[in-house]
């Protein structure tokens, strides 16, 4: 059973396969967003390629290390809004890696 918590009308909770697509739509979205004006193009597409196609985020909800804690989700409507993935990096070191990618679909107003 997942565990969330609800703040008005966002839903925050551990990820597990439900969440993939969803997952995989923001990130692609939050990596477009940041870089797809710094990088070219077919560079922004190959980095979502290998980091947020399903079968490799589908492994990260489901698949935890000592290093690797998996994803947590924002939900909204009961749809992904945001996504954060990470871990520890290190055998002793305590510092917390994480990825932060799009907290929150931007509305057509704040979008460049």
């Amino acid at each position: 059973m997942k565990k969330s918590r609800t703040t008005e009308d966002i839903t925050l909770m551990k990820a597990g396969p439900d969440e993939v697509k969803g997952i995989a739509r923001v990130c692609s979205e939050g990596w477009r967003a940041t870089y797809g004006y710094l990088e070219d193009e077919s560079y922004v597409n190959s980095v979502i390629e290998e980091y947020y196609n399903e079968k490799r985020i589908e492994n990260e909800v489901t698949e935890f290390s000592e290093n690797w804690h998996g994803y947590f989700v924002a939900k909204e409507d009961g749809e992904v809004a945001g996504a954060i993935g990470g871990g520890t990096i290190g055998e002793k070191q305590r510092d917390w890696v994480k990825t932060v990618e799009l907290l929150h679909r931007l509305s057509e107003e704040y979008r460049y």
